[in-house]
């Protein structure tokens, strides 16, 4: 394969880029996918785990464990109950913001987890101290209207419709007085419980988007201190996915950095000795073979994540390391130059310079050849005579 390569440079060139190109192209267009779901990339396998995990969502016929998405209202810190009202109105805020968007009705019909709204159907049930007010902010501005003391309302141990409240599950780090009163609290906290359906993974999407859209629009809101945080099921998984598509652009960014690098390790004053294009060509020869390496394992069914996105910044590192030590074996040294210089006119005059004849006395083990290499400098004419493939192939010059 070296000699061919050596006698044929531009088609072994030509060869290698079209199946790199290929390769690649095939793996995208058919098996390429992009997996961010933790339960897959960390858990091991095969494991207990993921076996008992199987059972209980495939086999078990048990219901399916809600989606629960949790919103927390804060002040930066300072006491939310310290404006009761305005931050029960925050809290009604960011809840309506999700039930306004289109298509809550129709996951929450398929809640395991549930309650009944305001008109007796059946939707996701939701924990937050909204609940005091039956969820409804006509309610709530009724008891407002009316004078009605907040804290004394949302110091009880239970919603108008006798459930008991988890006060940690509504209110962050709540604080009471010797009466048993609310009296301070770091955040409100609010969950909804929506079904594992595709549906419900969908609907996080669009209601992720708008509560991002809100806590926008309140940081840009003059004299607001609340900020509305929200996790979802997603929101891992998202954050992931998004991480590594804006890490892809480094890839050309280090294709660049790397081909200037080598470029500068490579180059000489003296025009003979210097050799920028073969730094270039290294880089270009790292990159198709990271090529290669995806397209194969597209093919094969192997999904693109974290892990195989830094493939290409240790490829880099490892292919230019190679080309940097095979760089080594074509640097003269003086000890042996006269010998190898008379190796050259002896040869030159008996062999009259004929190719393939001059490599027959010549070892043919690639160590014994790079020793060969190593002892030969360019100022012997190597660059303008028959031995030019053999050279650029063996010593890279």
């Amino acid at each position: 394969m070296s000699d061919t390569a050596a006698w044929y440079p531009k088609t072994t060139v030509v060869i290698g880029v079209v199946l790199a190109l290929g390769l690649a192209a095939i793996g995208v267009f058919t098996n390429f996918y992009l997996e961010v779901d933790g339960d897959i990339l960390w858990t091991p396998t095969p494991s207990r785990v993921l076996a008992h995990g199987d059972y209980m969502a495939d086999r078990s016929g048990f219901p399916s464990p809600p989606r629960f998405s949790l919103f927390t209202v804060h002040a930066n810190g300072q006491n939310v109950l310290g404006e009761s009202q305005a931050g029960i109105q925050r809290v009604f805020q960011a809840l309506d913001t999700v039930l306004n968007t289109a298509g809550y009705d129709d996951v929450c019909k398929e809640a395991k987890v549930s309650m009944l709204n305001e008109e007796g159907m059946t939707t996701c049930r939701i924990g937050a101290v909204t609940g005091y007010f039956n969820y409804s902010v006509d309610s709530f501005e009724e008891e407002v209207q009316n004078g009605s003391d907040l804290l004394y309302i949302i110091s009880q141990p239970t919603f108008p419709d006798g459930t008991p409240i988890e006060e940690t599950a509504i209110l962050g780090n709540a604080k009471r007085n010797e009466n048993n009163r609310l009296i301070s609290a770091d955040a409100f906290v609010m969950s909804i419980a929506f079904p594992e359906t595709d549906k419900a993974l969908d609907f996080e999407d669009k209601f992720l988007d708008k509560i991002l859209a809100l806590q926008e629009e309140w940081v840009n809101e003059p004299g607001n201190i609340y900020r509305v945080e929200i996790f979802a099921e997603r929101s891992f998984d998202d954050e992931f996915g998004r991480a590594i598509v804006n890490d892809i652009p480094l890839v050309p960014i280090i294709f660049v950095v790397m081909s200037i690098f080598t470029a500068l390790v490579f180059f000489r004053k003296n025009w003979i000795y210097s050799r920028c294009m073969l730094g270039f060509g290294a880089v270009c020869s790292v990159f198709l073979s990271i090529l290669v390496g995806y397209g194969i394992l597209f093919i094969i069914g192997v999904p693109f994540t974290s892990m195989t996105q830094i493939v290409p910044f240790i490829m880099f590192g490892i292919g230019l390391d190679g080309a940097f030590w095979t760089l080594s074996f074509g640097e003269p040294t003086s000890a042996w130059t006269g010998l190898f210089q008379f190796w050259i006119a002896f040869m030159t005059r008996l062999k009259k310079w004929e190719f393939p004849s001059l490599l027959q006395p010549l070892p043919r083990s690639s160590l014994s050849l790079w020793a060969a290499c190593r002892r030969y400098q360019p100022s012997t004419g190597c660059a303008t005579t028959p031995l030019q493939p053999f050279s650029l192939t063996l010593c890279t010059r």
